[in-house]
């Protein structure tokens, strides 16, 4: 529960007139049509994400040279941004909006999903991103005081991997029966404790 003794500084937000007391997927399942939706405030129509796959007319590099790749993957997003001008989005995030007026963002979360947040400026890439891919050879590259603050935060370098949770499961087999505890713990380590 978000409150003033909790967590102030969204319960602030909230008092301020930023507020979800009702908020619902725009794309039920579907979790990069509803990031894309929270990122730029657009509806899938407007950023052709309507699915967590789409077809793009071309072999994605990234995805094996598949032309419906998997998108909640940094490299696909990437090669997607490059093919289709920069931004396949074509609309700003919110992120890259506030990054653009100098304030200092970041965005923490789901592989996939907490890249399309700011996702268009990878040269710089003035917005933090930390995901299941930080720290590996796939990951966005942290900025070095990024890096110095976790070092001394004590917390490791590289992001845990979902674990149990990480199973998709099959049409014989359940998917995870367990919650992302681990991962999601050391997400809210970095918020807190460096971010």
């Amino acid at each position: 529960m978000v409150d003033a003794h909790s967590a102030p500084h969204m319960a602030a937000l909230g008092e301020r007139g930023v507020s979800f007391p009702n908020s619902h997927s725009v794309m039920p399942t579907f979790t990069m049509a509803n990031a894309s939706a929270m990122a730029t405030g657009h509806y899938p129509g407007d950023t052709g994400v309507f699915s967590n796959t789409i077809y793009v007319a071309f072999p994605v590099p990234a995805a094996a040279g598949n032309v419906t790749p998997f998108l909640e993957n940094d490299a696909v997003l990437g090669a997607l941004d490059e093919h289709f001008g920069g931004d396949y989005l074509n609309e700003t995030t919110l992120l890259k909006a506030a990054n653009d007026k100098g304030f200092s963002t970041a965005a923490v979360g789901k592989l996939g999903p907490a890249l399309l947040w700011d996702h268009t400026d990878r040269a710089a890439m003035r917005t933090t991103i930390i995901d299941d891919s930080t720290g590996s050879p796939n990951g966005i590259p942290l900025p070095a005081d990024i890096v110095e603050a976790i070092k001394e935060a004590g917390l490791p370098l590289v992001s845990p991997s979902r674990g149990p949770n990480g199973q998709a499961g099959t049409f014989t087999v359940p998917g995870t029966k367990s919650a992302n505890i681990q991962q999601q713990s050391y997400f809210a380590d970095l918020v807190t404790k460096v971010l």
